[in-house]
């Protein structure tokens, strides 16, 4: 490279913006410090553009979004030919929902002569979703010619299908799909649309209802290979909320089990986010342990004596878990959430004026009012209590029915 052109390129590239160390894993901090380093010393030439395509890696593992950017542009800039930072660099403007940005990184990236499978998926997904269905075909074709049976490919089919109003082959590829993967229950949804406009009302009334929101997508290796880079506790922290995002409960429990493992047990965050995810999975008696496990590490943390408390009144053991949620209000005696929580608890133990003086103050959205509803008629006996009446006009003000006497 001549000394002139070697100048241009240094003109020409991105700043990468500084990124704090403090409060990450000791072992992250070592990994990118060691990793901004390397980059503060590379030149322009092939050895700059490992640098950059290194740390742009490295800052995308840990979705530090904005220095990955800046480091995939200069490794583009100083490697043209290598049609993986292009394509990780339109990855981070896909998720980011810079969908015509990310349209033309990803078509750059394809223009190189290995049509990277993946990477014509999301230029199809990237079609369909901007509304141009017509030029999602044109990258759906060479994708079949990798990986026919793939469910991510045959889902793209049947959304293109759906698009263009042909809802038999649409029902066709989704059935397949989810034949290959039961678990991308975002299918359901577009199957049942497909189903409805065949005609078929039944069937699709049943697809609709077992929709959810985990979709299905194409093994990606060089994603792959960027989340392999991260380290220690974070790593399955960050792995653990990009599955809830995705809706993935499952998924989002065995990387937060793993941060949990990763950090001895001692990790109030990944335990706090395991029980939330045990919870969503149905899994309350985990959920409960999981949190009986924060609280031996905090016996004061106000998220974990809320969480336990809600958890432990939803399982009927209301004498456990209202000195919890009486703590919490103690504390934070505003806490709208954490009083209508303690004031269900108390009505569920009898304590009725108890629970009228800790429910006046605020406000029960629909599912308290039916929780109070049921609550007091299980313990409607005997002569009206006026804390019982009052409480029952709480009731009936959300719109549940009035208790019976």
């Amino acid at each position: 490279m001549s000394a002139a052109v070697a100048l241009l390129l240094a003109a020409t590239l991105v700043a990468v913006p500084d990124v704090s160390l403090d409060n990450l894993d000791a072992e992250v901090a070592r990994q990118l410090g060691e990793v901004r380093r390397r980059l503060d010393t590379a030149g322009t030439g092939a050895a700059g553009a490992a640098a950059f395509a290194e740390a742009g890696r490295h800052y995308h593992a840990y979705e530090m979004h904005a220095p990955a950017e800046a480091c995939y542009r200069n490794a583009a800039l100083l490697a043209p030919e290598d049609f993986r930072w292009p394509y990780l660099l339109g990855v981070l403007q896909q998720d980011a929902g810079r969908l015509e940005e990310a349209l033309a990184s990803i078509g750059r990236a394809l223009a190189a002569p290995e049509r990277y499978y993946p990477g014509l998926l999301r230029m199809a997904t990237l079609q369909i979703a901007l509304g141009r269905p017509q030029d999602a075909e044109r990258w759906l074709a060479p994708a079949r010619v990798h990986a026919p049976g793939d469910p991510a490919l045959l889902a793209r089919e049947g959304e293109l299908a759906l698009a263009t109003a042909r809802p038999q082959a649409a029902a066709a590829a989704l059935e397949a799909a989810l034949r290959r993967e039961p678990r991308a229950t975002r299918l359901h949804y577009l199957l049942g649309m497909a189903y409805r406009a065949l005609g078929r009302r039944e069937d699709a009334l049943r697809e609709l209802a077992r929709a959810g929101p985990v979709g299905v997508r194409a093994r990606d290796p060089l994603l792959e290979g960027v989340r392999a880079l991260r380290v220690g506790e974070s790593s399955f922290m960050i792995e653990g909320h990009q599955a809830l995002r995705a809706g993935d409960t499952d998924a989002a429990a065995v990387a937060f089990a793993r941060a949990a493992e990763a950090s001895g047990g001692t990790s109030l965050p990944a335990l706090l986010n395991l029980a939330a995810a045990e919870a969503r999975r149905g899994r309350r008696d985990e959920a409960i342990a999981r949190l009986g496990e924060a609280r031996r590490l905090d016996p004061h943390h106000d998220a974990v004596l809320f969480n336990l408390g809600v958890l432990l009144a939803q399982a009927g053991r209301a004498a456990e878990a209202e000195p919890l949620l009486a703590a919490v209000v103690e504390r934070a005696p505003s806490d709208a959430e954490a009083r209508a929580e303690w004031g269900l608890a108390l009505v569920a133990l009898g304590r009725l004026d108890d629970a009228q003086r800790a429910l006046a103050p605020v406000p029960l959205d629909a599912a308290r009012c039916e929780r109070l509803r049921e609550a007091l008629a299980a313990r409607a006996k005997g002569a009206r209590d006026p804390a019982a009446a009052a409480l029952a006009g709480r009731a009936r003000a959300c719109g549940a029915p009035p208790v019976q006497r």
